[in-house]
């Protein structure tokens, strides 16, 4: 009987080891299949354009605002340090006529140009959003581009 104890003892160390080997490879599986980055530019760039149009500090509010629209007004509400943008007020009826203008880090903007150059592409998150916006009786066009590069 003292044989019987041994032998289940034997088969449970083994079954240990097993157990740990299988752990230990379905945890080295997991690490490879789960991307560990997580790209939060994408997030950024939402929640930067959120501010500039829906907060009152910025464009927003009741009301659209455009007495806030310049480039100290844009940088105090929305906070931007490494991220590119460009706000563009244009005629709703003819868009090649420019109303205002802001642009912030350019350099950044700048690339959002290149971006069918594959390597551009991989480097920078950028996006790029119409609005229609009415000012008293007008109709105008806002057009936003905000930029920010992969880390």
């Amino acid at each position: 009987m003292a044989y019987q104890v041994s032998k289940e003892t034997t088969k449970m160390i083994y079954y240990g080891i097993f157990i740990l080997f299988v752990a230990v490879v379905i945890l080295f599986g997991a690490k490879f299949y789960f991307k560990q980055d997580i790209n939060t530019e994408q997030l950024e760039n939402n929640l930067l354009i959120s501010r500039i149009l829906f907060s009152e500090d910025c464009l927003g509010g009741e009301e659209f605002n455009l007495d806030n629209f310049n480039e100290e007004q844009i940088r105090k509400c929305t906070g931007i340090q490494n991220q590119g943008l460009k706000l563009t007020i244009s005629d709703f009826y003819n868009s090649s006529i420019i109303l205002n203008e802001i642009e912030i880090n350019p350099e950044i903007i700048s690339q959002c140009l290149l971006l069918n150059v594959k390597n551009i592409r991989d480097q920078y998150d950028c996006n790029y959003l119409r609005y229609y916006v009415l000012e008293g009786n007008e109709t105008k066009l806002l057009e936003i581009l905000v930029a920010n590069e992969n880390k």
